[in-house]
């Protein structure tokens, strides 16, 4: 909720904002009081906070409107990692790179061989650096791959479990449902339910591994893309009237049309 706001918020609207998940009062105030002895909020001003690096916090959070800019077309040739020398005993190490190469999109296609397609803007560096910023230690090859031969059917059905084209059309049918309904819910309720299926979908966009036809269908993705960015503004909506406040909102860029 912090990172909603462009301003510092009253604690009586995070209290506010708390309830409408049955979390009291004094549950509220343990949660900011150990936030911020873990510096992940400031409070510069007596009963006000706003989320600690908010300008970074807030560039992360708002990619996931932008990230259809992130893509670019895919010539066949795929971005391999890998990981075979890579120490496993430092499970901190360990989970931090699993999850570096994870929310890049690859995938183990041979034991410690990572691929995903080469379709991301900026190509292999960008890749690289990506990594590299999420937790990926320097020495972990990072390559092009012209040709896959006989991998590469396994290599294309590697996300298939993920079952994107049908997660895509769910969360368009909810969010379209939702918006449709929130009017007849009560204002607590149609807020509750927003921030519940909003926050959803903006996690599947995060985490999504940007795939290219015919992998994924890529119509559906930006319609998904689309539609959560029109009901992101009907959220912010909700969420204003039912916590009484007129506090700035971030403003953040939406997609360009493709």
């Amino acid at each position: 909720m912090l990172q909603a706001f462009s301003c510092d918020v009253p604690v009586q609207i995070l209290i506010r904002a708390a309830s409408l998940f049955d979390i009291d009062e004094n549950r509220t105030r343990v949660a900011l009081h150990r936030l911020r002895s873990k510096g992940l909020v400031v409070s510069e001003e007596r009963g006000t906070y706003h989320i600690a690096g908010a300008q970074v916090c807030n560039a992360q959070t708002a990619s996931w409107q932008r990230v259809l800019d992130r893509l670019q077309p895919w010539e066949g040739t795929w971005i391999g990692v890998y990981t075979a020398h890579l120490p496993r005993a430092d499970k901190t190490i360990a989970r931090r790179r699993d999850r570096a190469t994870h929310l890049v999109g690859l995938r183990e296609l041979q034991p410690t061989l990572l691929v995903r397609p080469e379709n991301l803007a900026g190509g292999i560096e960008e890749v690289r650096g990506r990594l590299h910023s999420l937790g990926l230690e320097p020495d972990a090859p990072i390559f092009s791959l012209s040709h896959l031969g006989p991998h590469e059917p396994i290599a294309r059905g590697l996300w298939d479990q993920m079952a994107l084209d049908e997660r895509y059309r769910r969360h368009i049918d909810r969010l379209t449902r939702l918006t449709l309904s929130v009017r007849s819910l009560h204002p607590e309720e149609a807020a509750r339910q927003a921030f519940v299926a909003g926050g959803e979908a903006v996690r599947d966009i995060l985490f999504d591994p940007l795939l290219p036809a015919p992998l994924v269908d890529p119509a559906t993705r930006e319609a998904f893309v689309e539609t959560m960015i029109a009901f992101d503004q009907v959220g912010r909506s909700l969420w204003s009237d039912v916590l009484d406040t007129d506090l700035p909102l971030q403003t953040i860029p939406t997609v360009e049309p493709r």
